[in-house]
């Protein structure tokens, strides 16, 4: 597109044939890459084998904030706990998609996330990501717009856990994960 640019700078006046065009999809281009970069680093974990899980979870809500100038609230109601690598991972992708919806479809409002203890033994731990946003019929969902709830499902699923989605259209969103503490 560089040498385009430059050839077409030299033989066609400007406002002329494809230059705007061309510079149209150069500012495409680099709103692109910019996006998959942006998209590539929030795809990085952090080193979940040695962070526990309130440092984790602070993290993934700052680089959201970061990320979308939304603010978010944060409650853990729960002493320092270190689920094996797998939850933490589990725990931190579920958390990322679920904000990464809340503001993509849900307009990003008033987003609260809290982890508790589920009573139960041996203990269980309750991550709920809840927005205040436009919400959604979860059972009338096309396949193509369930894949990030079908992976979250799957997601906590593989580490022995459970996800439910609470959600009606102009009510928000709530999704609830609960996986084994220890």
């Amino acid at each position: 597109l560089e040498l385009l640019h430059t050839h077409f700078s030299r033989t066609v006046p400007d406002g002329a044939g494809p230059r705007p065009r061309l510079g149209r999809v150069r500012q495409l281009l680099e709103s692109a890459l910019a996006e998959i970069r942006t998209s590539i680093g929030m795809r990085r974990s952090p080193d979940l084998a040695t962070s526990d899980v309130r440092a984790m979870l602070e993290g993934v809500v700052l680089h959201h904030e970061a990320s979308t100038d939304t603010r978010v609230v944060l409650s853990i109601d729960i002493a320092a706990v270190t689920p094996p690598p797998a939850t933490r991972i589990a725990m931190y992708r579920i958390l990322q998609e679920s904000l990464s919806n809340a503001y993509r479809h849900g307009g990003g409002l008033d987003v609260v996330v809290s982890l508790d203890h589920v009573p139960a033994d041996p203990p269980w731990l309750r991550l709920t990501i809840r927005d205040e946003g436009l919400g959604f019929d979860p059972a009338r969902q096309r396949p193509a717009e369930s894949m990030g709830l079908d992976g979250m499902e799957a997601r906590a699923a593989t580490v022995g856990g459970r996800l439910r989605v609470q959600s009606a259209p102009g009510t928000g969103t709530t999704v609830i994960l609960e996986v084994p503490a220890t």
